[in-house]
């Protein structure tokens, strides 16, 4: 049985994940170009929300970019705006914040987290994971797109609903 999930109607989203591009896999990087375009064509999304690192960070920016219509908004921690910048990324940038502040930030702008790990269990310490805990306590439904394949729990709350046979990961875009 497929059932949609029913966002808010304008959702925002996040992303957080691995900063270490050798960490993401193949799958990682289909499934979330997969799910960015089943948002965008099944939601009216507001928004597109990462925290300006490298690793899973810029490849949304680029998804994003790529697959969509819209512009991210950046959310750099302190001491890497400039770099990006520099770079000429472009964007709606927030202001620089301290890493776990900008992550907070962002749990509160967001209905959706989207987690991208290297590691296949939640861990104790890291950004990443420090976002899902903070993502889990808040009302965000929570999408995380495991390393290899396997679907794991995810996180749907209030009046969401999940789109159980998560048909979105196998179709191409």
């Amino acid at each position: 049985m497929t059932t949609t999930i029913l966002f808010p109607e304008a959702l925002d989203v996040m992303v957080t994940g691995t900063r270490h591009w050798h960490s993401i896999t193949p799958w990682q990087v289909q499934s979330l170009s997969n799910l960015i375009v089943w948002l965008d064509s099944h939601h009216t999304v507001r928004s597109w929300h990462h925290g300006g690192c490298t690793g899973v960070d810029a490849l949304f920016h680029a998804l994003v970019l790529g697959l969509t219509r819209a512009v991210p908004v950046i959310h750099p921690a302190t001491g890497i705006s400039d770099r990006w910048k520099q770079e000429g990324i472009g964007g709606h940038w927030r202001e620089p914040a301290p890493p776990y502040r900008r992550n907070d930030v962002m749990v509160e702008e967001t209905a959706l987290t989207i987690v991208v790990p290297m590691q296949m269990e939640p861990q104790v310490s890291g950004g990443t994971w420090y976002t899902y805990g903070r993502a889990m306590q808040s009302t965000n439904s929570v999408q995380v797109i495991w390393p290899d394949a396997k679907p794991g729990p995810n996180y749907y709350r209030g009046v969401y609903d999940i789109y159980e046979d998560e048909r979105w990961l196998y179709a191409m875009p």
